[in-house]
């Protein structure tokens, strides 16, 4: 049972590990490209 909590846990942080980047990724294309968010979501 502990193994599977940590599993899940384990998942669960990535999961939100790779939002933060993604979020920080979009952030940073969106201040490259300026106001055009349509190039930021694409290289997302």
């Amino acid at each position: 049972m502990a193994d599977f909590a940590a599993s899940v846990l384990a998942k669960a942080l990535v999961m939100l590990v790779e939002s933060l980047v993604s979020k920080v990724i979009q952030a940073a294309f969106a201040n490259a490209f300026g106001p055009t968010k349509e190039s930021a979501m694409a290289f997302a």
